[in-house]
């Protein structure tokens, strides 16, 4: 319930707020999350979203084949975004700093999602009937946010948030329907 409440609610809100300082077709949040007034913001932000794909891909990785490695790869993920956050970008001032931003800040989500991708396929072998609407839903994510991406020849604020809110809420679904199927039941759930 307050999984729900969070990811559906409290994420979403915050993202949208966070992002709403700039362009969301022009600027990307390391932008925003760089102005004088929100860098604080920015990194409460990360730690967000490492928050939130956590509450979904728990479940997930709790049924996968190969534990240990996806958790591993999760963790880097969740590092590297964590990492990215906190180093600033200011290329004028710090350009050594702005470029290891820049390449965590590419990393990061790339790791994110072959990590997902992992823990969907390892799902897929023992859950196949179940996981196949879901590989094909967040292969579909991964074509829509590569469209937005090329359509505007950048990675901005758009990819960003619908990146973040739509795999994020894409693992929980995920998770609970994993729950009623296995029998299991989830035992951080509140």
């Amino acid at each position: 319930m307050l999984e729900g409440l969070y990811l559906l609610v409290v994420y979403p809100i915050y993202t949208f707020w966070f992002a709403n300082h700039a362009s969301i077709f022009d600027e990307n949040l390391s932008y925003v999350g760089n102005l004088d007034h929100l860098h604080w913001a920015f990194i409460l932000w990360g730690l967000l979203t490492v928050l939130a794909l956590a509450l979904g891909l728990r479940t997930c990785i709790d049924h996968s084949l190969f534990k240990k490695r996806n958790r591993m790869l999760v963790m880097l993920a969740a590092c590297l975004l964590m990492l990215a956050v906190t180093l600033p970008y200011r290329p004028l001032d710090l350009p050594l700093l702005s470029l290891i931003h820049i390449l965590l800040s590419f990393a990061a989500p790339l790791s994110l999602l072959a990590a997902v991708f992992m823990i969907f396929m390892d799902l897929r072998m023992l859950y196949p009937s179940l996981m196949a609407p879901y590989l094909s839903v967040f292969l579909l994510i991964c074509v829509i946010a590569l469209g937005i991406y090329f359509k505007y020849a950048s990675v901005n604020t758009l990819v960003e948030i619908f990146l973040s809110i739509a795999v994020s809420n894409l693992l929980k679904f995920t998770a609970r329907n994993l729950t009623k199927v296995s029998g299991k039941t989830d035992e951080y759930q509140v």
